[in-house]
């Protein structure tokens, strides 16, 4: 037999091969898409954002009328964001305040997926990981109706008892998730201290504002991690 014979004949086996993997590629991911489990944690934030070139002016700016200053970067836009809201009419509202005085003024659109997770161990631990997620979304409310307080005229005493509460909370958090989620656990812990030292002074708004734009970005980063 000619050399040109074994070359065809090994060329279709090849080609069957290649066939059959990409077949066999194809059964296995959508036996992962079938099996995979899904955890509802979409959520969206809407940042008040000043759009200025000069970003320190405007990290002083925000933060001289009880802004965040918080520096914020989406797909390679950047600016700095006064504050972050859970409704849109909440963010319109402000951003027609603001308007008036700073014409550079936007609203940033920032959204968390659903959460899958595929492999056997993490969805073993499925209702667990979405306590995770519900309880940390659950504090970042309760921060933002205490920061809306105390920019209402809510008293100092009354904003310790309730960070002082949330810092419990978010060191409970760290401990339970520690093996589970140690990035989410880690970030438990930075928030409870955080809180634990701004009790420990005069509280100001911008400040926790800060933070609650903190909060909403490592919501959406933990997201990404198992979209």
């Amino acid at each position: 037999m000619s050399a040109d014979f074994f070359k065809k004949k090994f060329g279709r086996i090849v080609i069957c091969f290649l066939a059959i993997f990409a077949t066999a590629c194809g059964l296995f991911y959508a036996w992962q898409v079938k099996t995979r489990v899904q955890i509802n944690t979409a959520k969206q934030f809407y940042f008040l954002v000043d759009t200025s070139v000069n970003v320190q002016a405007s990290t002083y700016g925000a933060q001289s009328v009880g802004g965040a200053g918080y520096l914020l970067t989406v797909e390679k836009n950047i600016g700095v964001a006064y504050s972050v809201y859970f409704t849109e009419e909440e963010s319109q509202q402000a951003k027609n305040s603001l308007q008036t005085s700073y014409a550079n003024v936007s609203v940033w659109i920032i959204s968390a997926p659903d959460i899958y997770l595929k492999k056997r161990k993490a969805k073993a631990l499925a209702e667990k990981i979405e306590g995770a997620f519900e309880s940390f979304y659950n504090n970042m409310q309760v921060l933002n109706a205490q920061t809306s307080r105390l920019e209402d005229g809510g008293t100092q005493q009354s904003c310790v008892r309730i960070l002082n509460i949330l810092a419990s909370n978010f060191a409970y958090l760290g401990l339970e998730y520690k093996t589970v989620l140690p990035a989410y656990a880690k970030r438990c812990d930075e928030v409870g201290s955080v809180l634990r030292t701004l009790t420990n002074g005069v509280i100001y708004v911008r400040e926790l504002r800060y933070l609650l734009c903190e909060l909403c970005v490592s919501y959406v980063q933990f997201c990404e991690e198992y979209s």
